[in-house]
């Protein structure tokens, strides 16, 4: 069974001590809750989750605890990260991007495009119909990929299902700033 994922991203450094401040900040305002292994930032929902992502559809069905000991197939909060360069995540429901500047979007091989950036961070697309060249963590992947130094991962969320509120954004936006949000089916 695949699985999808609410992510969202901070491309601009931050601290160890900056991820503490955030990780405290979304336990106080309900957002995550216990921490599910010691050791490792994956957290059960908080209190306050539901109030805090709407969820569209007229019945989605959203499991916030585990069955059993070993599974993992409910709704659980992993902070991952930070890391020195930007990182791409990208799923199977990615597309081609879309350059910010023109909208052209990008034919041909764009994955071989991505493995070039993870391998050279300083990676540009030129774009062929408006001839600028752009960094490539600012491609418009229409909320299917994203590239980030920092990740909040929400699991077991189909793409599109949930929206943050901004309460959650305007939080998020107090450890550094722009925060993006993009979906991945896997």
């Amino acid at each position: 069974m695949s699985s999808g994922k609410l992510l969202f991203s901070l491309p601009s450094a931050i601290t160890e001590d900056g991820v503490d401040s955030l990780i405290a900040e979304l336990e106080t305002a309900g957002f995550i809750g216990a921490m599910i292994e010691p050791g490792v930032r994956k957290f059960f929902a908080g209190d306050r989750f539901l109030q805090l992502i709407t969820f569209m559809g007229c019945s989605p069905f959203l499991k916030l605890e585990p069955d059993g000991d070993s599974s993992d197939d409910f709704c659980s909060i992993w902070i991952r990260g930070p890391y020195t360069e930007p990182r791409f995540v990208a799923g199977s429901n990615t597309r081609p991007p879309r350059c910010p500047r023109c909208r052209q979007r990008m034919e041909g091989e764009w994955q071989a495009l991505v493995e070039r950036w993870k391998a050279d961070a300083d990676t540009q697309y030129n774009c062929p119909r408006c001839h600028e060249s752009v960094p490539f963590e600012v491609l418009e992947w229409r909320q299917n990929a994203g590239a980030g130094r920092l990740f909040v991962e929400v699991t077991q969320i189909f793409p599109g299902e949930a929206v943050p509120v901004q309460a959650l954004m305007d939080l998020l936006g107090r450890h550094g700033s722009p925060w993006n949000y993009f979906y991945i089916q896997e």
